[in-house]
């Protein structure tokens, strides 16, 4: 589903492990509890307060995406390839971003409050504000 277009869907709880959905416009989508485990969703657009909440994008391929105000409370994102996605206004309050790669990402006033970020490759990322 390259280039896909799923604007608005309400995918909640929907089972996308290993999905290739790179290049999709996910704008104003419902994705809450969605299962993207190991998804390949390269410069994907998530933006629009789309709501991930509880989402599991472990390892997810995320590189370049656009997650500007998304909501991602609680969600998973355990290793996941976060290299230069935007998550400025994301809220990530208790989310996993344990052995996450957020290097040249941008989390310009991103919530963090709870969220675990251990042994996170953080560099050069702007965490201005956060």
């Amino acid at each position: 589903m390259t280039d896909a277009s799923l604007v608005g869907l309400d995918l909640s709880g929907a089972r996308l492990e290993e999905a290739v959905l790179a290049g999709a416009k996910m704008t104003y989508a419902i994705l809450q509890g969605a299962n993207f485990y190991s998804a390949h969703m390269e410069r994907v657009d998530l933006t629009g307060g789309v709501g991930m909440q509880g989402a599991n994008l472990g390892t997810a391929s995320l590189q370049g995406a656009d997650l500007n105000g998304a909501k991602l409370h609680g969600a998973d994102l355990t290793s996941a390839g976060l290299q230069g996605a935007n998550l400025d206004f994301a809220s990530l309050q208790g989310a996993t971003l344990v052995d996450a790669d957020l290097e040249g990402a941008t989390l310009f006033q991103a919530q963090l409050a709870g969220a675990n970020l251990s042994d996170a490759n953080v560099k050069a990322a702007d965490l201005r504000e956060a």
